[in-house]
């Protein structure tokens, strides 16, 4: 794969699919589950480019503990019963 293609598809897969599936998911689930969903893709390419190319992707390793770091906003939600993670 070309050198400037595999980048660009990193980008894509890095920043603006997870953004996407986020914002498509938000108004349906809570926020713990719309940053579930928004890590899939990063799963989905990281289990990829481990089978197709022998590669370990730390660039999406790193985007997605970003994402499931944030586990005080899991005891946020449930505390303030607001329309991010309803009961």
């Amino acid at each position: 794969m070309n050198l400037r293609l595999r980048y660009l598809s990193a980008l894509v897969v890095n920043v603006a699919l997870p953004w996407l599936a986020y914002r498509l998911a938000f108004p349906h689930v809570c926020l713990v589950g719309a940053l579930a969903v928004s890590a899939l893709p990063l799963i989905a390419w990281m289990i990829w480019d481990l089978l197709a190319h022998r590669h370990f992707d730390a660039l999406s390793a790193i985007v997605l503990v970003g994402i499931a770091r944030p586990r005080a906003w899991t005891r946020a939600c449930v505390r303030s019963k607001s329309r991010w993670c309803p009961a």
